[in-house]
């Protein structure tokens, strides 16, 4: 950093070299958060964290016909690895350490009508499962829990990542509480000339103004355009992350944005929920679908805090609108 130079090295030729810099930007992204599970490095057990690895599952996949597939962790990459093997015919087990699937993300209520749609597609889902060790047997994965064994052709991990911070940490650049290089809102880091945006940096929450993570390719596209504005001399600021997201489980829509009601508690809100159902359009459109939607708020400022939905129809417009009214902090009334 005294210098402004990064010594690189280059893989093929096994040679080094040293680059100058005015300003640099990290953008390392994150590293595989592998549970200390015995066992769990053996052949067989894999990651969706690079495509290498994608490519290791579509090839042992098809290689066998129906195999038993258990993916170890329910959250986003959990559930939409799940919906992705439905079709091809995998008998599916999710293996979730907390009390329901998407813990961190949805509250109870809706995550178990998640849980419903996943089952009616097949995917056995077991949850408050301690996995123990992992051993095989002849041709298949054992997986040893508090509680019972199960027997697995292809073990698939989600069980989350972390922020790839090796290389700051090496700079002497300020961490954050959540483990992420630490920011201003201009996306520099604690030296004004390296800029760090994506998975590797950490975001404020907008309603708490808490330092938080979250990995999300929204967050990390809109960082690197603030960052590129401030590089080349056009002031810009990232003023937060709600942690909105959409995704499918089969036919099934699934939006949510801001604080679950149990977060909302914990940071101290006299926060109520409601939830409601109803057609994503006016009755007489053929196509008009029903949507479940449950919006969480402050009972004495009656600020918006958090939504989340699913259903057949067009939820993900609500809860984008949702989004803007708490970015905006309207109220119920607004």
């Amino acid at each position: 950093r005294q210098n402004k130079t990064v010594t690189i090295q280059d893989l093929v030729k096994k040679t080094t070299g040293v680059l100058p810099y005015d300003i640099l930007v990290l953008a390392t992204g994150t590293e595989f958060l592998v549970p200390p599970i015995p066992g769990i490095g053996q052949p067989g057990i894999y990651s969706l964290h690079s495509l290498e690895q994608a490519d290791a599952i579509k090839r042992e996949f098809f290689q066998k016909d129906a195999p038993d597939v258990y993916l170890i962790g329910g959250g986003l990459i959990g559930t939409s690895t799940a919906n992705a093997l439905i079709t091809p015919g995998a008998r599916l087990t999710i293996l979730e350490k907390k009390p329901y699937i998407l813990f961190d993300l949805m509250d109870r209520d809706m995550a178990l009508k998640i849980q419903h749609e996943l089952h009616k597609k097949g995917v056995k889902i077991i949850t408050n499962a301690d996995i123990t060790r992992i051993e095989k047997i002849k041709d298949q994965l054992v997986i040893h829990t508090q509680q019972d064994t199960y027997h697995a052709d292809l073990i698939i991990l989600a069980t989350g990542v972390k922020p790839n911070v090796a290389l700051a940490e090496q700079a002497g650049l300020a961490i954050g509480e959540a483990g992420g290089i630490r920011v201003t809102p201009s996306l520099q880091t604690s030296d004004e000339h390296i800029y760090a945006v994506g998975d590797c940096a950490e975001s404020i929450n907008l309603i708490t103004q808490k330092h938080e993570y979250w990995p999300l390719g929204s967050v990390s596209t809109k960082m690197g355009r603030i960052a590129a504005d401030n590089i080349c001399g056009r002031k810009a600021e990232f003023h937060g992350s709600l942690g909105t997201m959409m995704f499918k489980i089969g036919e099934i829509n699934v939006a949510r944005t801001g604080l679950t009601l149990r977060r909302a508690r914990e940071n101290g809100f006299d926060a109520e929920a409601v939830i409601v159902s109803g057609l994503d359009r006016a009755h007489y459109y053929d196509n008009a679908k029903h949507v479940i939607l449950k919006v969480i708020a402050d009972r004495n400022t009656k600020v918006i805090l958090g939504a989340q939905g699913y259903g057949m129809g067009e939820v993900v417009s609500k809860v984008q609108l949702l989004a803007c009214a708490i970015t905006h902090f309207l109220t119920l009334d607004d």
